[in-house]
């Protein structure tokens, strides 16, 4: 019997690329944004620019992934947040809110988070500088 896998919030209307594969299997790594590095993607870090947020993260190495580049989907928070609030990755690709000039947009809030580990709908808006 096939091994069933919860799925990220993905709106029709999202702008997706899927079947990229990365060097790791990332399904730990779902609702997080990613940063392109060499031939894979790995866990962006503050100073990265924000390739997406992984919706699916594959099941093994050099497996599909989905990678969100625009349009509602969830990231999982490192921190508070309001609506509308522009975030950028914390170094575990987590979501923070902006708190400074010209940073790696990822993402804007389309609700408030209360802190670390909340994960909430988010506008994807991938390489955006703020």
């Amino acid at each position: 019997m096939a091994q069933l896998y919860a799925q990220p919030y993905v709106a029709d209307s999202a702008s997706v690329i899927s079947h990229l594969k990365s060097a790791n299997s990332l399904s730990a790594f779902n609702y997080r944004f990613a940063s392109p590095s060499a031939n894979a993607l790995i866990i962006a870090s503050s100073t990265d620019p924000v390739a997406g947020i992984i919706a699916n993260g594959g099941v093994g190495s050099a497996q599909p992934i989905t990678l969100v580049v625009g349009g509602i989907t969830e990231l999982k928070m490192g921190g508070a947040c309001s609506f509308g609030e522009a975030l950028i990755a914390d170094a575990s690709g987590f979501g923070l809110a902006s708190a400074a000039d010209n940073n790696n947009v990822g993402a804007y809030a389309m609700e408030k988070s209360s802190g670390s580990g909340d994960i909430i709908k988010v506008m994807a808006a991938a390489a955006q500088r703020y």
